[in-house]
Formats: structure tokens, C-alpha cells, sequence
């Protein structure tokens, strides 16, 4: 088992989650059982490359050769940067889309909504858990749904007058029904009754003459995976699909074909099946893909670049178009996993030459748990992180490294409310506590911090009523906000040369804190840093000049103020409200 670290840690345990177990089993067999009289074997120096090349993340993942036989024996081309559609579609969809999300949008029936500026064939009826919406969502009779569908062989000069799809849970065009001009009206009743809670009924699409020509019978389309990193849309890999045979549907499961698409908009052949079989031209019209412009596609692109921003929790999405007459895109849906085999039959490794990148991001976020003398680590791809701690320790001591990776962080809320640990040992390589860390820690007692700490995070030590000893934080750059909220029995507390600033209640409530000093780069406190510090005497700022903003020392009622005034270039309102004095001291 591993997890995915985030705001939801989502476990990937396909050893404890038969379903996802035999997903997973099922794609690798394909691999494993797929054979042909011209198969070759990888040699050793290519089984080397492919060991190699994934052996930064075996601990998290163990890659299977297989994978990479079939890819050259398909292909032609050797290649060890090949991705398992296993990872893809099971491990890594799961760090690159919000699974929440993902369930959210996957309703056909609503997507118009989200896409709403993308054009896209007119919805004639929906049908949602059962009950029919026209095509504003207004309520309406199963007979007003078979009028609106039957009108259009009035609209329509086409053999077929609309097309009737599952809204949920289908992929490759599958599940697909159109409905033909000669249909009565009881038989579109009895399709809209009997058939599925959750489905919506369109108008044909009209799709460009060029890609007709190379199979009429059916919508021949555009597949694009795109990709978000940071704040631009990335292409990763287009495919043009074709349907065969005279099926009205261009997926793999009913014997459609597919061959990629250059970024230049012309196609590269030649065509594969579902299987990997090689086509060097469409067997029913002797079509030859090489070099064949892909019209429109170019505006294709800058459409899917231009929405794809508006979903940042989806960062991977594989979406479908037609081309009209007019050149112009025509969205046919939209899903969150793609299809890894389509892409790299065609395209070669899916990800081509950020492949490293991209595996190295999705897995410098992917840990196993480790434990260790009582404590629980989380093992990344280059370092580990404390994570937690089993019931009965009491005297935590942080290891340095785990599995020969340095333990650099205290995981956010890795000790969150423990009211077990006495005291912690930071070992010698953290540099950073996270948020919540040790919060609410009510027996903890001392914390000796590694010299090389550099980041205390928001809330870290929050609620820690019985912290007392603090070893001197000479390194510390952020003490972040509310990190030592309500220690309300610290006493000193010593922070060196290079923090410039402390964070909004970072020392708020702690009643019996007497001494504080920084260096000389301290030259910012904000709002409410030292609030009701009762018992506060000295502060030591080494900085000539001092930004002390609204109520940062509030009630310290024991703290003479003229002396840190003097030093203030500005000083907000109330900032020394409660404090001493001249005349009182």
C-alpha cells in the first residue's frame, strides 16, 4: 500500500482493494498474454534500460517488462520510457484528478453546463434518475420527449435523426444508440422508458467532408489528452479515431481504428485496432493517413488550451471532438482517465520527453509507511518524512534517514493531538515542521530542534499547554502563524539571524513566556504575535527599525513598551494596548 500525499493523503492499496486489485491484474495480463508469432523478446541491454530507467520508483511501483515488449513489438520502436496503463489509468489518475471532481462531472447530462461556450451537438431530452427534462432542464412528459424527438425528422435530411447515449459510467463510444428515420413513436417510447435511468438524446453531428471520406458511416473524431502544469495547458498526445465495417461508432471495443495526429494537424500513419493490429490504410476505402491535414485543428487546440484552465482539479483530461463543415470543433465528451494505449500505439511514450518529469512529480508525491523504533515515517521518492507514532511511544526520537533517504520534515499533523508523547527528539535533517504537526500535544513536555530547522509551520505547537524547554532556533527563517498558539508554559524562547518576520498569534497566549530575542534580519511582527503574553518582560530585537503591526503585543502587561516603541518605523493600533508604561514601571 502507498499513499498520495495531499489534503486527503487518498491511500492506493491494490493488495487491500480486490477491485482495484483485479483492474489492475486485468490490464496486466493483456500485456503478459499478448503474443504473436513475430513477437521478439526484449534483448538484455534494453531489459537493463527498462530497470534502470523506473528503478527511482520501484520501492512505490515495480514497472513489468512486459509492458515495453509489447509497445516495440507493436510499434517497432524500443522504447523504456513506456507508460503501464495500470499506473496511469489507476495510480497516477488519482494524483492528477480530485477524485470528487472527477464524480462530479462525469454526468453526461450536465456537462453542457460546465462546457457551456463550447459548441456542441443540441441536446433534444435528458433523462435524469428516470424523470425527463427538455432541453433547458424544464420538466416534461415521456410523450412530450418522444414529440421532441420524432420532430426531427422534419429538421434532418439524415438516415439517422438523433442519437440516444448512457449519461454515466461509459467510455469508446459504447452504450451509443442512434435512432433511425423510419422509428415509430412507440418504439422511441420503449428505448426511453426501458433503457437506463440516466441518459440524453442529440442531434446528429454533421461532421466535415474531409473526415467523412475516410468512413461516412460514422462520427470520426479528434481525441486530445491535455495536461495542466502550473498555470498553461500542455498537449500531450492527439489521435484521430475512425470508425470501420459501417458501425456508426469510431471505438476500439466495436472495431474502430486510430493513428496519431502531429502537432502540426497532419496524421501519421499508420492506423491501429483496439489490439495493437496494424492497418497501413483504412481497409474499407483504401485510405492512406500519412500526411492527411486534419482540418480545423489548430482551433481545436487553442479551444481545448483555453478551457482545460478553468478545471484546475482536473489536470489530466482526454477530451473527444468532431470538425464541422466550417472547420470549426464540435465537443463530443470529456473523461478524466483516456486511454494510455491509444496514445502510445500511435504517439509513441505518453508522455515523450517529459516523461522523467512527470513520473518524478507524481511520485515525489506517492510514500509507503515505514516504521521505525516507535515511529511511523513516510518514504518518498528522496527523502522520508516523521508521520506519526505508534500508541504507546512517549519519548519520540526522529530518526536521520530512513532506507538511506534523509528524514527532512515533520509530516502536517503527523503527532496531531497525541496526548501520549513526553518529549521529542528532531533527529539531526528536519528542516521543516509542518502544519498541525504537534498540536494539541497536551503531555509534551521538551523539544529539542535539529540545528538545521529552517520552517515551523501554521499551528504547529498550538494548544502544546505543558511545552516548556525550546533549544535555541539559530537557523529558523518562518515561524509561521499560530506555531506556538497558547504555550502557556514556554518561558524564553531564542530565534537567530535569519528570520525577518513572525506570523499572525505565533506566540499569542503563551502566559508564561518572560524572554524573547531575535537577530538582527527580525524587522516585522504581525497582528497579535505576542497577544496576552502576560508575563513578557524582556524582548530583544537586534534590529534598528521594527514594523510592529495592529495589537502585536496586546495585554503583555508585564512589558514596558517604550523601549521596542523607539524602535518601531511604524506601529499599528492598539499594538502596546495593556502594555507598561514609564510612569507605571
Amino acid at each position: 500500500m502507498y499513499k498520495i500525499k495531499g489534503r486527503l493523503n487518498t491511500a492506493v492499496a491494490p493488495e487491500k482493494d480486490p477491485e482495484l486489485r483485479d483492474k489492475c491484474e486485468k490490464v496486466m495480463r493483456y500485456y503478459r498474454d499478448a503474443d504473436r508469432p513475430d513477437f521478439k523478446d526484449l534483448t538484455e541491454e534494453q531489459l537493463k534500460k527498462v530497470e534502470e530507467f523506473w528503478k527511482p520508483y520501484a520501492f512505490i511501483y515495480k514497472v513489468d517488462p512486459y509492458v515495453h515488449r509489447f509497445y516495440m513489438n507493436v510499434t517497432g520502436q524500443f522504447d523504456e520510457r513506456y507508460i503501464p496503463e495500470d499506473l496511469q489509468k489507476y495510480h497516477m489518475s488519482r494524483y492528477f484528478m480530485d477524485q470528487d471532481y472527477v464524480e462530479a462531472f462525469k454526468d453526461k447530462n450536465y456537462t453542457e453546463l460546465l462546457l457551456k461556450e463550447l459548441p456542441m451537438p443540441k441536446t433534444l431530452v435528458h433523462k435524469i434518475a428516470g424523470a425527463f427534462r427538455d432541453a433547458d432542464y424544464n420538466p416534461i412528459t415521456v410523450d412530450e420527449a418522444v414529440d421532441i424527438i420524432i420532430a426531427q425528422k422534419k429538421v434532418t435530411d439524415t438516415e439517422k435523426i438523433a442519437v440516444m447515449k448512457p449519461a454515466m459510467g461509459t467510455s469508446r463510444g459504447s452504450g451509443l444508440r442512434p435512432i433511425g428515420r423510419r422509428v415509430t413513436k412507440n418504439e422511441v417510447k420503449r428505448m426511453l422508458l426501458t433503457w437506463r435511468p440516466d441518459i440524453e438524446v442529440q442531434e446528429i453531428i454533421r461532421q466535415h467532408p474531409a473526415l467523412a471520406s475516410i468512413h461516412d458511416k460514422s462520427v470520426n473524431t479528434i481525441r486530445v489528452l491535455s495536461m495542466l502544469r502550473g498555470d498553461r495547458c500542455e498537449i500531450v498526445s492527439a489521435c484521430l479515431r475512425a470508425g470501420r465495417g459501417g458501425v456508426f461508432v469510431d471505438g476500439g471495443n466495436r472495431g474502430g481504428l486510430n493513428c496519431g495526429i502531429g502537432m502540426d494537424g497532419r496524421l501519421k500513419g499508420p492506423f491501429h485496432d483496439k489490439w495493437g493490429n496494424v492497418y497501413e490504410k483504412h481497409p474499407d476505402r483504401d485510405f492512406d493517413p500519412d500526411g492527411f491535414a486534419v482540418p480545423g485543428f489548430q482551433n481545436l487546440i487553442e479551444v481545448i488550451k483555453k478551457q482545460h484552465l478553468h478545471f484546475p482539479q482536473l489536470r489530466l483530461i482526454s477530451w473527444d471532438f468532431s470538425i464541422d463543415a466550417d472547420e470549426n470543433p464540435v465537443f463530443i465528451e470529456w473523461n478524466m482517465k483516456g486511454d494510455t494505449q491509444l496514445h502510445q500505439y500511435n504517439n509513441g511514450p505518453l508522455y515523450g520527453e517529459k516523461t522523467r518529469e512527470i513520473l518524478d512529480e507524481f511520485f515525489s508525491s506517492a510514500f509507503k509507511e515505514v516504521e521505525k523504533d516507535g515511529v511511523i515515517y513516510r518514504e518518498f521518492i528522496d527523502h522520508a518524512e516523521a508521520g506519526g507514532a505508534l500508541p504507546e511511544t512517549e519519548e519520540l526520537v526522529i530518526a536521520s534517514e530512513i532506507n538511506g533517504k534523509p528524514v527532512t520534515k515533520v509530516s502536517g499533523r503527523a503527532f496531531f493531538r497525541n496526548e501520549k508523547i513526553r518529549s521529542a527528539d528532531l533527529g539531526q535533517s528536519v528542516r521543516e515542521i509542518e502544519y498541525l504537526a504537534f498540536f494539541g500535544c497536551s503531555a509534551l513536555e521538551e523539544v529539542k530542534f535539529p540545528e538545521g530547522l529552517e520552517i515551523i509551520g501554521e499551528a504547529a505547537f498550538a494548544n502544546c499547554a505543558a511545552l516548556k524547554g525550546l533549544t535555541t532556533m539559530n537557523n529558523v527563517t518562518q515561524v509561521m502563524q499560530r506555531a506556538f498558539l497558547n504555550c502557556s508554559s514556554i518561558e524564553t524562547v531564542t530565534l537567530g539571524d535569519k528570520i525577518q518576520r513572525l506570523e499572525f498569534r505565533a506566540f499569542s497566549g503563551c502566559k508564561s513566556l518572560r524572554e524573547f530575542s531575535a537577530g538582527i534580519s527580525m524587522r516585522r511582527i504581525e497582528d497579535r504575535a505576542f497577544q496576552g503574553c502576560s508575563l513578557l518582560q524582556k524582548v530583544d530585537l537586534k534590529a534598528e527599525k521594527i514594523t510592529a503591526l495592529a495589537r502585536s503585543f496586546l495585554n503583555c502587561a508585564s512589558l514596558q513598551k517604550e523601549p521596542i516603541e523607539k524602535k518601531c518605523g511604524f506601529v499599528g493600533i492598539n499594538c502596546f494596548k495593556g502594555c507598561l508604561t514609564q510612569e507605571e514601571k
